[in-house]
């Protein structure tokens, strides 16, 4: 587990799990941030791409917002996941922050929910998917 400026990173069944403390409330700047997300991923990853849920639940709606708004999509930042998955308090912020992904054109790729089980079990889905495809490539390879 590791700790950077109140945002807390570890892994779990190959999943880099983030959850953002509440004394980030009102105080979120872009690139502090970003840095931050860097970080704490290079060195949970070591280099692997695996699944990444950030947990925004503690954070207001506004917040939630701008951390969104920074995070969303990952290409724009300094790591490599697998995939982003974003647990939010409430059905009405994840149809907003839905909204504005469709607007942004990032629709593809962040996934959105407030259920936590939900937001593992699709975690857990894309990771067995790219080992699968991982071992479809390799064995194509050694052909």
């Amino acid at each position: 587990m590791t700790e950077i400026d109140g945002v807390v990173f570890w892994i779990d069944s190959n999943i880099i799990h983030c959850t953002v403390g509440k004394e980030h409330q009102g105080r979120i700047l872009e690139d502090n941030v970003a840095k931050i997300f860097a970080s704490g991923i290079s060195t949970l990853s070591n280099g692997r791409y695996l699944p990444l849920l950030i947990d925004l639940r503690e954070v207001g709606i506004f917040d939630a917002f701008r951390l969104f708004a920074i995070l969303s999509p990952p290409s724009l930042l300094d790591f490599s996941v697998l995939s982003t998955s974003f647990l939010v308090r409430s059905n009405a912020l994840r149809i907003m922050l839905s909204v504005y992904c469709v607007a942004t054109g990032n629709a593809f790729w962040n996934t959105l929910h407030n259920n936590p089980k939900v937001a593992l079990n699709q975690c857990f889905g894309r990771f067995k998917m790219a080992c699968m495809d991982n071992r479809r490539m390799v064995g194509a390879w050694k052909r």
